[in-house]
């Protein structure tokens, strides 16, 4: 999962936590279940999913993941992830 495009952001190895929090609760009007309660079970299962991601997406660890896919994508060193990680205050699970 590229979280980059599924937020519609720009790539950055340290994303805009405001612009993340503002495209969470976007997404969250956009795939909230009430919302598709009369559409196919196909397409709620879709929404469901789609709404699982959005909440993934916005977690501590999947931040992390996404700074993470951003290094090793260009082949970056990892290992230098981890001061950012503490800074952050990021869990990883």
């Amino acid at each position: 999962m590229n979280y980059f495009q599924f937020y519609n952001l720009p790539e950055s190895f340290l994303p805009d936590e405001k612009a993340i929090k503002t495209k969470y609760y976007e997404l969250s009007r956009q795939y909230h279940p009430d919302f598709h309660a009369t559409a196919s079970p196909e397409k709620q299962q879709e929404i469901l999913q789609l709404s699982t991601q959005k909440t993934n997406a916005s977690t501590n660890s999947a931040i992390w993941a996404i700074e993470a896919s951003f290094r090793w994508q260009r082949g970056l060193d990892l290992s230098k992830i981890w001061g950012v990680v503490l800074r952050l205050g990021c869990k990883l699970r």
